[in-house]
């Protein structure tokens, strides 16, 4: 998702939400609550299979 109403760093969702670099990214769970910020590569990869592995342990 993109999101942007053209006013740079004073956006209030950037603020918000901390944003201080493009890209940004952020890792939401299933219930869709920020669970990690600005992870790539290995960490990312690493994360998502700890949340997967997590979810799969529940069911």
């Amino acid at each position: 998702m993109q999101v942007s109403n053209l006013k740079e760093w004073s956006e209030p969702i950037a603020k918000q939400y901390g944003v201080e670099q493009i890209p940004t990214t952020f890792l939401l769970d299933a219930a869709g609550k920020i669970v990690a910020k600005d992870l790539r590569g290995e960490e990312l990869k690493a994360k998502v299979l700890e949340l997967l592995n997590e979810d799969s342990a529940k069911k």
